[in-house]
């Protein structure tokens, strides 16, 4: 792909849709079997869905890296984490 700047919601800001999900097509296809694996336990009701998977994987991401960012980045980078409310406050 090219480091062309694509702008949300422009025409070619869909080209790049096709590629994510080619790259992630695996992932994509488990995280559809893993939601049919949790309806199949009782889960419709609770609306088991791609969201929820996305946010645990988020939350696991902020989860391992929130330390390195706070130990190692600029004050700038900092506010604006914490403008945003990113890391719970503990």
């Amino acid at each position: 792909m090219s480091n062309k700047k694509y702008i949300r919601g422009s025409k070619d800001s869909n080209l790049k849709k096709p590629i994510l999900f080619k790259l992630y097509e695996k992932q994509i296809d488990f995280m559809s079997l893993f939601i049919k694996f949790k309806h199949e336990q009782g889960y419709d009701k609770l609306a088991y869905t791609r969201t929820d998977i996305m946010y645990e994987a988020l939350q696991d991401f902020i989860g391992k890296n929130q330390n390195e960012f706070l130990n190692h980045a600029s004050d700038k980078l900092k506010n604006e984490a914490e403008k945003l409310s990113i890391f719970n406050s503990k």
